[in-house]
């Protein structure tokens, strides 16, 4: 463990930092000072997690010392002195750290960094998770594909005192230290099995004192999680680690896609509550006491609902109580199937066009046609609950075998939740829609796009013959049925950050790998980031990287995966071939990333219909990435273990923005090069491309801001830097690492394409093979000589070998000549395994002599 004085401030650091950790552990700790917000780019492979949480948690230290010395009444010298190094202070709460990353598995990885620290013996730490990553009971987890479902009978198991695992709760609540443990979600589930005690609501527990909280990003970005889980931001320090994605995540979290399949099985949902509720209430079967209070224990107060907006709308919302123990009506449930009706009616009255986009507005207007507003929309959010508890009764009763009434599978409650969600998202919970009671839009109206898109869909009329069994079904024709894709995009990722904005947090930092251009987030994000960083890499680029990009192939095609060449054969053959002479020359793992699984497919197809496949796995051992991530795994286990056990090394076929390029590790032996195979552009074709690039010109128009807001061609390049800069990050884990970086597009020869990327691979890393554009025949194997490099115990005399053979063809002296040659090819099949006359001849075409071929075979 090593001290390190920081802007005055002691950090306690597990190993001797770097210049870059250093670096940025001092960005980290002015911000924190100052209470700015930082945006911090810092290579993989840097150590940046854990320089964020020692930087953090020794300027929170300090912190800590002050309110102790203050609360104290200590000396006054040393209150001014850590006055003057913790920087800006509010108030005597010591400020909460929030952690949150994209997955659960980077938080697992985030929490094993913390363990290597100092501090981890002195904080309280809590992990947030969901009830299907955390319950324990069996009678819960057999719900796990129904995640409503699931909530819903865990708590009435609750409310009946009827889970074990809770009950032991109060035990675990009152005992002392477990707030002290430092548990991920794995480790506090097996603490639960082995205390008999709910991990779930364990770690509720624990979040209400921890120090330090890690949370996936949709839990701090969700208003309504947020107050559901009760976690306060004031003065809070919030992190968003492995933040190159959360633009779209913020964008994502604010819009929704709603289809007319959707609307269908809705209704199919509702006319089952409805079929539920007449069957019990009809036939006198009682419903469990238990279920009906669960039923009911929200349900407060109803207030009027008409598609009479006279009757509807009132100052205060005029209440009707409703009895303590009374289920939904009918009325209601109907009145609910009438609004979703009559929604896709409107939306289908709108079907003479294929598409039809429009401003935020539109989609609000067309709902307060059929009296759905701020000022209503409470009512039927409260019906879609009815119907859902109600379905959710019928699911318990069915699996213990207490129901006598049939519930077809397709009825799961998803369709309406999907459209509670829809409304959640339309009429935010973060909006004070009590404020005004004339309300119609939320604030952020503007950054929203309507987009409606019909289309006719072949079904096959089913007749079936028995509701229980649908063995005897039988179809008739064919019938097309008018279908329609409604989203409500959200363009702006501001609108969700404002949210969190508004709560006071002390520092917001943003931090990844791969940020690069940072000047966008700014722009999108609609605050300002003070602190800002473009780390460089710990590794030496000059000696442990070779960094090149292709313009042409062997046969001098130009390399150019653009969408009019991609489907090109000469152009895919062209690709094939180059990746068969560098696969040659590099030893062991090597990652080929593509744009798209449609292009890698396409690429893959058209070489196992030529030699170029057959070429590729002679030499290495290909694995794919699969479209199901479940199967990853056992892909990714079989890779490590080829490259482990192979002297030749395999060969990865992935995508970018896939699960590969974005939270996999390739270090050492399992990736010695990426090769980029194109530059991955989001796809233009795709409607939420197209609007987004039509959404930015035109705010740069309206506003005039002349170059100081993004357009809409600048993010659709940047979209494609980002997915290059993290697939390229893969391979660079520590500081021995070492590995190359092949470019196989022209386009990446291109000066605006070169300053897209993170800036410890940008221009003047690049070799020199893009700049002076050398004959197009003798490129590839430029680079091939190059790559040589990275072969240390043979390169010197492969190079001199190579240098004196080219030298001896202006003499006569031919004995020299088949000797220098002859070292040449033996260092070749020896340190290269290449082994029959064909590959030699491709790798040396260029500049092996005719006469002396013979000596490869």
């Amino acid at each position: 463990m090593t001290e390190n004085i920081i802007h005055e401030i002691p950090v306690l650091f597990p190993y001797e930092p770097y210049p870059t950790q250093l670096a940025y552990m001092g960005k980290v700790i002015k911000a924190l000072q100052n209470s700015e917000n930082a945006l911090l780019e810092s290579p993989t492979g840097t150590g940046k997690t854990l320089c964020l949480l020692c930087a953090t948690l020794a300027w929170r230290q300090q912190y800590k010392r002050l309110i102790e010395l203050q609360n104290s009444l200590g000396d006054s010298q040393e209150i001014q002195k850590l006055q003057k190094i913790v920087g800006k202070t509010k108030t005597h709460k010591l400020p909460r750290i929030i952690f949150a990353a994209r997955t659960h598995s980077q938080l697992t990885q985030t929490i094993s960094e913390l363990k290597k620290t100092e501090y981890h013996h002195e904080i309280k730490m809590g992990v947030l998770g969901s009830r299907e990553q955390l319950c324990i009971n069996n009678v819960v987890k057999n719900f796990k594909k129904n995640i409503y479902i699931q909530n819903k009978i865990c708590r009435n198991l609750q409310k009946n005192h009827k889970c074990i695992y809770l009950e032991n709760l109060d035990y675990f609540r009152k005992k002392s230290g477990i707030s002290d443990k430092i548990m991920d979600i794995e480790d506090l589930v097996s603490f639960g099995v082995k205390n008999q005690v709910c991990p779930f609501y364990l770690s509720r527990e624990m979040q209400k004192e921890a120090d330090i909280l890690f949370i996936p990003f949709q839990y701090l970005i969700s208003p309504t999680t947020r107050k559901t889980l009760k976690i306060e931001l004031e003065e809070s320090i919030i992190i968003f680690d492995e933040a190159h994605n959360l633009e779209q995540i913020c964008s994502d979290a604010a819009s929704f896609e709603y289809t007319s399949q959707h609307s269908k099985k809705c209704l199919n949902e509702i006319d089952y509550a409805i079929k539920f509720l007449k069957f019990y209430q009809g036939n006198g079967h009682g419903i469990d006491k238990s279920l009906l209070d669960k039923l009911n224990e929200d349900r407060n107060e109803r207030k009027d609902f008409s598609f009479n907006s006279e009757k509807s709308n009132s100052k205060n919302g005029d209440h009707n109580e409703v009895s303590e123990n009374s289920l939904p009506t009918e009325e209601d449930l109907l009145i609910l199937k009438t609004v979703i009706s009559k929604i896709e009616q409107k939306i289908q009255h709108l079907s003479t066009q294929k598409e039809l986009t429009q401003n935020g507005e539109f989609l609000y207007n067309l709902f307060a046609q059929v009296n759905i507003t701020f000022q209503s929309v409470n009512v039927i959010r409260r019906t879609i609950h009815d119907a859902l508890n109600l379905i959710a009764i019928q699911e318990q009763l069915e699996a213990a075998g207490k129901s006598s009434m049939y519930k077809p599978k397709y009825i799961t409650g998803n369709d309406l939740q999907i459209f509670q969600d829809f409304l959640k998202i339309l009429f935010s919970e973060d909006d004070e829609i009590e404020a005004d009671e004339n309300k119609k839009y939320p604030e952020s109206i503007s950054d929203y796009v309507v987009h409606l898109q019909f289309g006719e869909l072949a079904n096959k009329k089913r007749i079936v013959q028995n509701d229980r069994d649908n063995s005897n079904a039988r179809f008739q024709n064919k019938e097309q049925t008018e279908v329609f894709t409604l989203n409500f995009y959200c363009f702006s990722p501001g609108v969700v950050m404002q949210q969190i904005v508004k709560k006071k947090p002390r520092t917001i930092v943003l931090t990844s790998g791969t940020l690069s251009p940072l000047e966008s987030f700014e722009i999108e994000f609609k605050i300002p980031f003070q602190i800002q960083l473009e780390g460089e890499h710990v590794i030496d680029i000059s000696q442990q990287a070779w960094i090149g990009a292709l313009k042409f192939g062997p046969s001098g095609t130009n390399l150019n995966s653009s969408f009019k060449n991609r489907s090109n054969e000469s152009y895919q053959n062209e690709l094939g071939m180059s990746i068969c002479r560098l696969v040659k020359i590099v030893p062991s793992g090597v990652l080929v990333f593509f744009p798209s699984f449609s292009v890698m497919n396409m690429c893959i197809k058209s070489w196992q219909k030529s030699s170029v496949w057959n070429t590729i796995v002679s030499s290495k051992k290909a694995f794919i990435e699969p479209t199901d991530n479940s199967t990853l795994s056992d892909v990714m286990d079989s890779y490590t273990l080829q490259n482990r056990n192979s002297k030749t090394g395999a060969i990865f076929f992935a995508v970018t923005r896939g699960k590969v390029s974005e939270g996999l590790d390739f270090a050492d032996n399992n990736g010695r090069a990426v090769i980029i195979t194109g530059v991955p552009f989001p796809s233009v074709q795709d409607p939420k491309v197209k609007n987004k690039k039509i959404f930015l010109d035109r705010r740069n128009y309206q506003q005039g801001n002349h170059g100081a807001l993004l357009s809409g061609d600048e993010w659709f390049c940047q979209q494609a830097s980002r997915a290059v800069n993290q697939a390229v990050g893969r391979i660079f884990r520590h500081k021995n690492d070492y590995g190359a970086i092949i470019l196989c597009d022209e386009r990446f020869c291109e000066m605006n394409n070169q300053r897209q990327l993170s800036k410890w691979f940008q221009i003047e890393n690049i070799q020199e093979n893009v700049k002076k554009k050398p004959r197009k025949r003798g490129q590839i194997n430029l680079v091939l000589k190059e790559l040589s490099s990275k072969i240390p115990d043979k390169w010197e005399e492969f190079s001199n070998l190579l240098m004196n053979a080219h030298k001896a063809q202006k003499t006569k002296d031919e004995e020299l000549k088949f000797g220098l040659w002859k070292q040449i090819s033996e260092i070749i099949k020896n340190r290269i395994n290449i082994q029959n006359e064909q590959e030699l001849l491709n790798k040396f075409s260029s500049f092996v002599p005719q006469k002396f071929r013979n000596l490869f075979n």
